[in-house]
């Protein structure tokens, strides 16, 4: 990946959605929350903007965010508002 950091869109905007179960785990249950947050460090000085939101709780399942009214809002707010 950061081989590819320079090639990174400079118009881009991210949105980084990630989980945290708060079962100890530090993690949706796939991915560890210091994993996704990297993701800044790999974008940051490209990215035209760069967002992270973090979910907490038993609706934080990995397989379960795209069904969570929570990640609906913010992607809502993220595509159609500035």
């Amino acid at each position: 990946m950061l081989k590819l950091r320079s090639t990174f869109p400079t118009n881009t905007r991210v949105l980084n959605i990630y989980g945290d179960k708060e079962d100890g785990s530090h993690s949706d249950g796939d991915v560890p929350v210091n994993s996704a947050k990297s993701l800044k460090y790999l974008v940051s000085g490209r990215a035209k903007s760069y967002r992270e939101v973090e979910i907490k709780g038993a609706n934080a399942q990995h397989s379960t965010l795209h069904n969570n009214s929570q990640v609906n809002r913010k992607l809502i707010n993220f595509l159609w508002r500035k």
